[in-house]
């Protein structure tokens, strides 16, 4: 569609998830011109930032020959989405979606069968319920996050818990708190959680390997990120469409702090065709392409999709 629109071919590389942040790395250090745009976490923006690896971009935004305000509407955009790439008032990347936003799945039969009557809405019930599950002698396995190294794995879920047991990276004068009491305890629970209850092999998780175990039906309940749900009920990409439960994550002590962060796309400063791919990525991250790319893959990143009747109906199947 974008080059019908344009004439400009458009040549995509998939990368998995966990690789890409040493193959970005690597791109930067070594200055390379291979790729003109890429997708990036939105918390890894300032690092590309600092390394002078990203192009500016209000230069393009502010082109009337390169951008339409009123066709892209940036203030459409959430606040929290525009924070990750806005530094020092300079738009360093463009949000496409906010996707990271943990969520609970579990497996209605087992549910039924084990004789749990609700979803775990604390985590002392959820351990409970992990413990009820889980029978190693048929493989069967009560409970998954991802457990992997690195931003894609434990790194990522961890917050989740770090946030719902009270604690935090920083306190108010940027002094380290994270290995603080709530930290250790929200450490030792993950850990405990993942040991005793999740799948052989569950510290080489990361986000395909997780998501691939609750779609195949041997671990009765995960917590996840959100654009897994529309997978999970599709009976063509998930064994268990049928039985399968969506619900927030159990709160832990300090309540259920659900962590939620984009994907964005940057220009290489490097790169040999900075207009053509700015206009590939405006267009990708635009209005209308969000709503697609939302109604697949997660949480709705602009305020116009969030009010949208389509994108309402299309979630209301999740649950």
């Amino acid at each position: 569609e974008f080059e019908e629109l344009t004439g400009i071919t458009v040549e995509v590389e998939q990368i998995a998830e966990q690789q890409l942040g040493e193959k970005l790395f690597i791109e930067m250090s070594g200055r390379s011109s291979t790729y003109d745009a890429w997708a990036m976490w939105g918390f890894s923006v300032p690092n590309y930032v600092a390394t002078g690896a990203v192009e500016p971009l209000s230069k393009y935004m502010n082109d009337p020959s390169l951008s339409d305000p009123d066709w892209y509407m940036w203030e459409d955009i959430h606040p929290a989405s525009r924070s990750f790439v806005t530094i020092e008032g300079e738009i360093w990347a463009l949000p496409i979606q906010a996707v990271y936003q943990q969520t609970f799945y579990y497996r209605r039969d087992w549910f039924q069968e084990k004789g749990i009557t609700k979803v775990p809405e604390k985590w002392e019930e959820l351990e409970k319920a992990a413990a009820k599950l889980t029978d190693r002698s048929k493989k069967q396995y009560g409970f998954i996050q991802r457990g992997a190294r690195g931003p894609a794995g434990a790194a990522n879920m961890w917050l989740y818990w770090l946030y719902s047991f009270g604690g935090r990276f920083f306190d108010d004068k940027w002094k380290p708190v994270f290995n603080g009491p709530e930290g250790v305890a929200a450490l030792e629970f993950y850990v405990r959680m993942l040991r005793n209850y999740g799948p052989e092999g569950i510290s080489t998780f990361g986000p395909i390997e997780t998501q691939h175990a609750i779609k195949a039906g041997y671990v009765g309940m995960g917590i996840e990120v959100i654009n897994l749900a529309s997978q999970l009920i599709d009976p063509k990409k998930s064994k268990i469409a049928d039985v399968a439960g969506i619900a927030p994550p159990p709160a832990g002590p300090a309540g259920s702090k659900v962590a939620v962060y984009s994907w964005t796309w940057g220009l290489n400063r490097y790169g040999k065709n900075k207009e053509p791919a700015w206009l590939w990525i405006y267009w990708l991250t635009a209005p209308g392409q969000a709503l697609r790319w939302t109604t697949k893959l997660g949480v709705p990143g602009r305020f116009s999709v969030q009010r949208s009747s389509y994108y309402r109906e299309h979630v209301k199947s999740w649950f």
